[in-house]
C-alpha cells in the first residue's frame, strides 16, 4: 500500500484530530469532496452538533492542506516525519444554544486555532505519532495539548481499508478552565458551583473506514470514542462520561 493512500486514508480522521496524518505524497497531489460531521456535547443540555464538512487535501511535499489543518514538512524520510502546522480546534460553548437556564448564563467560549509540532514514526507494524499544540489565538490564555496515538492500517480488500487507532490526550489547566471552567462571577450569576479544573488526560479510541470506488473516487466514515477524565466530568456544565465524534464523506482526486 502506497504512502499516498495511507496519508488520504488518515487526514479524514474526525474533525476532532488536531494533526491531519502527515506522510509522502504525489507532487502536487489534490483532492477535493464534501462530507459531515457530528459530535455529541460535553455540556448539559446541550444541542448536539451536526455540521458539513468540506474536505480539501493538498500536497506537494513541502506545504500541505489536510482537512482543517495546514502546514509544512520540516523532515520527511521513509520511516520519519516532522511536521508544522495550523489546525482549526473546533470545540465551544455558546450559551444561545445551551437548553438549560443555567448554562445560559454563562460567558460564551470560543473555538480557537492551534499551532503544533509533530512527528511521526511509520513502521510495517503500524504509526506512532506524538504532537504538541498552543493555542496560537490566546482564547484560552495558554491552551496546550500534548498528544500520542497509535493506528495500524488494514487493507480488508483492494478496495476497502480499515484503520483502528487508539491514543491519549493531554490538556492543560488553562485550556480546561476556558471550556469547562465556571468563575466566580459565573456563579453567582447562574447559580451553578464554581469551577477551577486542572490538567487532564483524555484516552480515546478511533476506527477509519476508507474505500476506494475508482482510481479517482473515494468515499469514507470515520469515529472516535473519548472518555473523559474527572477533571471534565466534574464540572458544572458538563453531563457526559464521554464523547463521539464522527465524521463521513466523498472526495475526488484530481
Amino acid at each position: 500500500m502506497s504512502n499516498l493512500y495511507l496519508k488520504q486514508v488518515l487526514c479524514l480522521i474526525p474533525v476532532s484530530c488536531l494533526i491531519a496524518f502527515p506522510g509522502y505524497a504525489a507532487e502536487n497531489d489534490f483532492s477535493l469532496g464534501l462530507g459531515a460531521a457530528y459530535s455529541t456535547s460535553t455540556y448539559k443540555d446541550y444541542d448536539e452538533n451536526v455540521f458539513p464538512l468540506p474536505i480539501v487535501n493538498y500536497d506537494n511535499k513541502v506545504f500541505f492542506v489536510h482537512g482543517l489543518s495546514a502546514g509544512a514538512y520540516l523532515y520527511q524520510d521513509e520511516y520519519n516525519v516532522l511536521q508544522a502546522s495550523v489546525s482549526y480546534y473546533a470545540q465551544e460553548f455558546d450559551p444561545d444554544d445551551a437548553n438549560n437556564s443555567q448554562m445560559k448564563l454563562l460567558d460564551k467560549r470560543d473555538s480557537t486555532a492551534m499551532g503544533a509540532i509533530s512527528y511521526t514514526f511509520r513502521s510495517p507494524l503500524g504509526n506512532i505519532t506524538s504532537s504538541l499544540a498552543i493555542d496560537v489565538l490566546d482564547e484560552s490564555d495558554g491552551g496546550m495539548i500534548a498528544s500520542a496515538q497509535y493506528n495500524y492500517p488494514i487493507p480488508f480488500t483492494q478496495q476497502l481499508t480499515i484503520i483502528p487507532e487508539a491514543g491519549i490526550k493531554y490538556s492543560n489547566s488553562d485550556l480546561n478552565q476556558h471550556y469547562y471552567g465556571v468563575s466566580s462571577s459565573e456563579s453567582a450569576r447562574s447559580g451553578l458551583t464554581a469551577y477551577d479544573p486542572g490538567s487532564a488526560v483524555t484516552p480515546y479510541f478511533g476506527v477509519a473506514f476508507r474505500y476506494n470506488v475508482s482510481d479517482t473516487l473515494s468515499a469514507f466514515i470515520a469515529s472516535r470514542y473519548q472518555v473523559l477524565p474527572d477533571e471534565i466530568q466534574d464540572s458544572p456544565m458538563v453531563d457526559s462520561s464521554h464523547t463521539i465524534q464522527t465524521s463521513a464523506g466523498i472526495s475526488y482526486r484530481f
